[in-house]
C-alpha cells in the first residue's frame, strides 16, 4: 500500500486499506505492506504493518528499504548477505549524492564527469546518479558534456524518462527549442513553454 498525506481523505483508499486487512486475515497467506512516500505521519493502524518510510527517496522506493518491504510481504526475514549488499549500494548512494552536490556548489565541472563513469553498483543499476552529474553539468552550463552523459545513460536505459527531460534541457539551455520539443513533450509545463516560445 502506499501512503501519502492525501490516503487518509480518500475514501477509495480507506476502502482499499479495509479490503487489503480483510485479505490478510482471512488465512490465505495473503499479506500487504505500506511504502509511505510523503511526511504524512502513520496512524495507529497502518504503523504496525510493516513499513518504510521513503519520503526523502527522491527516485521512489528503492534499495534496503524496497527489499524489506519485498521480504515483509512473504514473511520472510531478509536474507544478511542481501542486507549487507543492499545496504552497501544505500552508502555508495548517499556517498555519490554528497560528491555531486559539493562539485556543482565549488563550480567544478570535469570531476562531475569522472563521477558518472563509476562501475559501482548504484551507478549501474539506476540512472539517478547519472541524471544527477547531468543535471550539475547543465547547472554549471557544460551542455555538450552533460550530453555525453545522457547519451550513454539512455543507451543503457533507455526507457528511463528523467534522462530525455534533461537531454531537453541541455537543449534549452542551448537555445535550440525546436530539437528540445520531442524530448519534453512527456512535460506539458515545459512543452507548453517552448511552444509559446
Amino acid at each position: 500500500m502506499i501512503w501519502s498525506a492525501a490516503f487518509e481523505d480518500s475514501e477509495w483508499c480507506r476502502a482499499e486499506y479495509t479490503t487489503l486487512e480483510s485479505k490478510e486475515k482471512s488465512g490465505s497467506g495473503f499479506r500487504y505492506v505500506i511504502a509511505k512516500v510523503d511526511e504524512a505521519s502513520l496512524p495507529g493502524f497502518a504503523s504496525a504493518k510493516i513499513h518504510v518510510d521513503f519520503s526523502q527517496d527522491r527516485d521512489g522506493p528503492s534499495g534496503s528499504g524496497l527489499l524489506r518491504l519485498r521480504y515483509g510481504m512473504n514473511g520472510d526475514p531478509l536474507p544478511p548477505a542481501t542486507f549487507r549488499l543492499a545496504a552497501d549500494v544505500d552508502k555508495e548512494l548517499k556517498t555519490a549524492r554528497v560528491q555531486i552536490k559539493a562539485e556543482r556548489m565549488n563550480g567544478f565541472i570535469s570531476r562531475p564527469e569522472t563521477l558518472s563513469q563509476s562501475t559501482g553498483l548504484s551507478w549501474q543499476t539506476s540512472p539517478a546518479l547519472g541524471c544527477e552529474v547531468a543535471e550539475a553539468m547543465i547547472g554549471l552550463g557544460n551542455n555538450t558534456a552533460a550530453f555525453k552523459v545522457l547519451n550513454a545513460l539512455q543507451q543503457q536505459c533507455p526507457r528511463a524518462v528523467r534522462p530525455k527531460q534533461l537531454d531537453g534541457l541541455a537543449l534549452v539551455r542551448n537555445k535550440d527549442w525546436k530539437g528540445a520539443q520531442p524530448y519534453l513533450a512527456s512535460c506539458t509545463p515545459a512543452a507548453n513553454l517552448i511552444q509559446k516560445r
